[in-house]
């Protein structure tokens, strides 16, 4: 298994406008499509299917390791051809984390978008999506939602050969009205097809969103995140070490943490985390968006045998230059099973970066177990799927 190393990657502002070009299925045909972008200075998000990686006219596991070091976002084609909401939801979950961890291990790539099949999907896929991505794509015709929430992203249609006036209007439209418009490609071929676009057709598409100097961008990029924080621990406890996994402790006497896989209330793994003998600091600093203000902070977390000290979150904000503003601070100090505690954060004028530190105070005594799931930031107007953390 590959290690997760989050980047942390050029968000362009949704209020800009802009144009996500994405892509289903991971067909050769597509890395055509990929150098007309990278011409026009875009970048598109692609949704291979992971169980036929490498197939005849497929990409290949080094094509879209490839594309992902040029920038373009590799996403998580969800259901490999059966529809999510066919199935039961213990079925459907698993399909959507072996998405994600079938693309990782052969990949190194962790997707944070998902595409459903068909794109078939309803409030019980979000929320179950809600465990493993940042956002989901939807057709508009399939729920009726274009816009508003930015874990689902919705998709006008998707491109087919008869299409391209359609399209070029589309671009016009949110070019003058500065919005961001989400279209979805097959496959890219000079042969005429109902699920495909000509190399000259999507070429005219993207001169036209280059001429009115829209964004062409992955969905990462055109869409505020879900979540903002790295993965705290997707394989590996956090170290002094290892500050590439986004999170590492701090602590006079070394923080005892360990990893416990799948048990987190999001699919993932949990950390536990606790020392008794000294305080121990779990901490990630990250950048902030400037135009958003208002966030909310999620910290799902199980505490057991608790009896003194307790469990302390602190926020501190930084302006650009790095010198530290103010903080939020709250504390957890009661036994629970998994539950979810929210901090609504808004930061001072000119925050630019954001540091997040869990503290397991020196007074807890030593049976006391502290348990971490998926830690989630997101600006409060993102949505709200993944409430329900059981």
């Amino acid at each position: 298994m590959f290690g997760y190393k989050p980047s942390i990657k050029k968000r362009i502002s949704q209020r800009q406008g802009g144009i996500a070009i994405v892509f289903d299925g991971g067909y050769s045909n597509q890395l055509v499509a990929a150098s007309i972008l990278e011409k026009y200075g875009g970048r598109g998000t692609f949704f291979p299917n992971y169980a036929s990686i490498g197939a005849q006219g497929v990409m290949t596991a080094s094509e879209i390791v490839s594309l992902s070091e040029k920038g373009h976002e590799i996403g998580c084609y969800a259901g490999n051809g059966s529809l999510l909401t066919t199935m039961t939801e213990t079925d459907a979950d698993t399909a959507l984390r072996l998405a994600q961890s079938s693309i990782l291990s052969q990949t190194g790539i962790l997707g944070r978008s998902c595409s459903y099949t068909l794109g078939a999907g309803n409030l019980v896929t979000h929320r179950l999506s809600s465990r493993y991505y940042d956002r989901v794509l939807l057709p508009i015709s399939r729920f009726g939602y274009a816009g508003g929430n930015t874990f689902i992203v919705s998709v006008p249609r998707s491109v087919i050969d008869t299409d391209k006036q359609n399209i070029l209007d589309l671009i016009t439209y949110h070019a003058k009205q500065g919005k961001v418009l989400t279209i979805r490609i097959h496959k890219v071929s000079t042969t005429p097809a109902q699920d495909t676009v000509s190399p000259s057709d999507f070429e005219e598409m993207v001169a036209l969103a280059y001429a009115y100097n829209m964004p062409i961008g992955t969905l990462e990029q055109l869409t505020p995140p879900y979540n903002m924080v790295p993965d705290p621990w997707w394989e590996y406890a956090p170290s002094t070490a290892d500050t590439g996994m986004g999170w590492m402790y701090t602590a006079s006497n070394a923080i005892a943490s360990s990893i416990v896989e799948g048990d987190g209330p999001w699919g993932g793994n949990a950390l536990v985390f606790g020392s008794a003998s000294g305080v121990g600091q779990l901490y990630s600093r990250f950048p902030t968006d400037p135009l958003n203000s208002s966030y909310q902070l999620r910290i799902p977390h199980k505490i057991t045998g608790l009896t003194a000290g307790s469990l302390n979150i602190t926020v501190l904000y930084y302006d650009q230059v790095g010198t530290y503003i103010s903080s939020t601070s709250a504390d957890i100090s009661v036994d629970t099973d998994w539950a979810l505690h929210k901090v609504t954060l808004t930061t001072p004028a000119n925050t630019r970066e954001m540091s997040i530190r869990l503290t397991h105070s020196s007074t807890a005594n030593a049976e006391a177990a502290i348990k971490i799931g998926r830690i989630m930031l997101y600006p409060t107007w993102a949505g709200d799927f993944g409430e329900n953390p059981s």
